[in-house]
């Protein structure tokens, strides 16, 4: 299992700020596993609907 580091950019420093892990729980690549990690990080850390864009992911680091 890889885990995924998620962050929020604050757009007043351009720091990202460290918010949580998710963890990838497919065994195989599934050709949209990125895309999923990011829209299911967007959905549990974002506070509202306008700092959705800043939620952000890396992956495979």
């Amino acid at each position: 299992m890889d885990s995924v580091m998620v962050y929020r950019l604050d757009r007043e420093t351009k720091a990202k700020v460290p918010l949580g892990v998710l963890v990838e729980r497919r065994k195989s690549e599934r050709g949209q596993n990125v895309i999923g990690m990011l829209r299911r990080a967007r959905k549990e850390f974002a506070e509202t609907q306008e700092d959705s864009p800043n939620i952000f992911i890396e992956y495979g680091a």
